[in-house]
């Protein structure tokens, strides 16, 4: 009895860090799509507009 009950606990606790484990390699997958679209976003970008600033107080492309 004592066996099932401490195999039991086992499973209960192993299963947050499965789910941690997913949400970490979720996250690592959003941050690496959201590099790349930065990448492409200034590989875009003229070199002319990256000093561009719309309004006084605004920072330019270059500066973000």
């Amino acid at each position: 009895m004592k066996i099932s009950t401490l195999l039991v606990s086992l499973c209960i606790a192993a299963s947050p860090l499965a789910a941690q484990r997913t949400d970490q390699a979720t996250m690592l997958a959003d941050w690496q799509r959201s590099k790349d679209n930065v990448l492409h976003y200034i590989d875009a970008m003229p070199d002319s507009l990256m000093t561009y600033r719309p309004t006084p107080g605004v920072r330019t492309f270059a500066e973000q």
